[in-house]
């Protein structure tokens, strides 16, 4: 059993490395999409601050003007969208820490503590992979947006 409480502690550490590293990076996507979307408010607020909706008299520069907005603000709000709680599961709660007793041997308890992790990874990956694709997919959008405003208030408005 020795051998097997040994193999059993290096799998959970490298799945509490993994886990980890997934709650990290779903934090910094979270950052990431707060410093989108206000920078984009801000940008919004500057481009309109003056009361000016600088909408183009000729038809192609509506439809720029249209598609420049459209850019922008379904992205924001998709990324607003995907700010919202997820239910994240932890690998152990406290309350089942709170049920250990003396039943446990050292083994069943690494077997359940790795089947815990697993758990919590194969629920809390979905939950990151969608925030970040959303954030990968919004990006460029977002930017071709704010840049066809950029050009239609400083160029052609």
């Amino acid at each position: 059993m020795a051998v097997k409480d040994e193999v059993n502690e290096v799998v959970i550490e490298e799945l509490r490395r993994v886990y980890d590293h997934i709650c990290r990076d779903y934090n910094e996507a979270s950052v990431k999409i707060l410093a989108h979307v206000g920078g984009t408010l801000g940008l919004l607020a500057y481009l309109y601050s003056g009361g000016n909706l600088f909408i183009p008299d000729q038809t192609y520069g509506r439809v720029f003007y249209a598609t420049g907005i459209g850019l922008v603000l379904i992205p924001v709000s998709f990324l607003i969208y995907t700010l919202r709680a997820n239910v994240w599961t932890l690998p152990i709660s406290r309350k089942e820490i709170a049920e250990l007793d003396n039943a446990y041997t050292k083994t069943k308890f690494l077997e359940h503590t790795k089947g815990m992790y697993m758990k919590a990874l194969d629920e809390d990956i979905p939950l990151h992979n969608r925030k970040q694709i959303m954030l990968n997919k919004l990006t460029i959008p977002l930017l071709a947006g704010a840049t066809i405003l950029l050009v239609l208030k400083y160029f052609g408005g």
